[in-house]
């Protein structure tokens, strides 16, 4: 990983990725976060992973993401 770049060149790190979702476009950039489902025995295992997970989701649809 480089400083603010994590490793990426100039070019890379300026590209963007558009998609639907719900009938809406959105564009992705580097740097933006993005939330995703993770699901196996090692991380539904633990209740303090799961309520941290659901706390951050929550957070994030209050925070419109």
């Amino acid at each position: 990983m480089g400083f603010k770049g994590y490793g990426l060149n100039s070019e890379d790190a300026k590209k963007k990725v558009k998609f639907n979702y719900h009938g809406k476009e959105y564009t992705l950039t580097h740097g933006d976060i993005v939330l995703s489902a993770i699901s196996s025995c090692t991380n539904t295992s633990n209740p303090e992973v799961l309520i941290t997970a659901g706390l951050l989701a929550k957070k994030a649809v209050e925070k419109g993401l």
